[in-house]
């Protein structure tokens, strides 16, 4: 995610497993998510310029001009999914500077009304949407950067999230991941803290939502983005973390048991200066889950693909706008593989269009 204005990229993969960089859009931009709005089948980009801004997908990869909702100040974090549980993904928003998450309903053409603002504490970051309690509908699970907490918002069922629960992070939590670390069923949680902890934060769900104390593992970084993928195909997410300062990517290898944490660091992966960002996907479709990171003092793009089994080969570098803060990645232009968009502080969103060929 993005954490001031600037623009937003695409870049679309080629057959040769690089990625073509497609159209810019003018929208100077801190942060950036994908999901189809309209109910169209394609993905479309909810962007925060100032404003909160959708661009509706026209097909190819190509978008339209943005549509804007208002929105609280220094919005860092957005979340697309069906919050009411009326078939049309809503919007969340984490708005730092004004210290509140914002809940925003989407009317299925995508247009977004804001219904309400919630304050789990200071200065709200990163966000994830995630059933956390198992009731079947979405919750938001957030970070508190100023507060060095993480809290958990709780659905009444009708995207209503008046039962917060907090818990205790590191220094200045950033990204926040959720997945199923353990394997007995219920998703945890794992954020990337991007203070002088120099660590990671994971928590297990034991039941109902509520959550275990954190479970802290050093990165010997600053981190700011976490992601949450099996990398090594047996059936247990790994977390990977981008450190904003170090210019790296560490892999933590998930042993996990039911009901019992525990991870290992692997070497890391050099990428860019100001890692600021990273999602998982599998780029180049050979049924191994890559990553992508955006590189906030670099200007550009790093992809490391999986070889196999874990092992990543070293980044590919691609020219982005001036200071990517944001990466968002999705199927863009309907071709059976993931595309990648980023947005940056002080150009416009770039869209990159994957042509990998497997």
């Amino acid at each position: 995610m993005n954490n001031v204005t600037g623009d937003v990229a695409v870049l679309l993969g080629q057959g040769d497993c690089t990625f073509r960089k497609a159209d810019e859009y003018d929208s100077p931009s801190a942060s950036i998510a994908a999901g189809d709005l309209n109910g169209d089948g394609r993905a479309d980009l909810v962007i925060y310029t100032g404003e909160l801004q959708v661009r509706l997908n026209q097909g190819g990869g190509k978008f339209g001009p943005p549509m804007e909702a208002p929105v609280g100040a220094g919005t860092f974090g957005i979340a697309i999914g069906d919050l009411d549980g009326d078939g049309d993904n809503d919007v969340a928003v984490t708005s730092q500077y004004s210290s509140n998450v914002g809940v925003y309903k989407n009317d299925g053409s995508g247009t977004l009304t804001f219904i309400k603002a919630y304050l789990p504490g200071n200065g709200p970051r990163g966000i994830v949407m995630v059933d956390v309690d198992l009731d079947n509908d979405l919750d938001l699970a957030v970070t508190n950067t100023l507060d060095h907490t993480m809290s958990v918002l709780r659905n009444g069922g009708d995207a209503t999230f008046d039962d917060i629960q907090t818990y205790e992070t590191g220094e200045y939590p950033s990204g926040i991941a959720a997945a199923d670390l353990d394997g007995d069923g219920k998703p945890d949680l794992a954020v990337a803290d991007s203070g002088y902890t120099k660590s990671i934060s994971v928590f297990r769900n034991y039941g109902g939502g509520n959550f275990a104390d954190r479970e802290p593992y050093l990165t010997g970084m600053s981190s700011s983005g976490i992601v949450a993928a099996d990398l090594d195909g047996d059936g247990k997410p790994e977390l990977s973390v981008s450190g904003d300062t170090t210019g790296k990517v560490r892999v933590f290898h998930n042993t996990s048991t039911p009901q019992n944490l525990s991870f290992e660091a692997l070497p890391d992966y050099f990428v860019g200066s100001g890692a600021w960002s990273i999602v998982a996907a599998d780029l180049d479709n050979n049924g191994w889950m890559d990553l992508a990171v955006g590189n906030y003092y670099s200007d550009n793009l790093s992809v490391l693909l999986n070889q196999g089994q874990g092992i990543l080969a070293p980044a590919a570098h691609y020219p982005a706008g001036d200071q990517p803060v944001s990466i968002a990645t999705a199927d863009l232009d309907n071709d059976g593989r993931p595309d990648l968009t980023l947005s940056n502080r002080s150009t416009a969103v770039t869209v990159f269009l994957n042509t990998c060929m497997q």
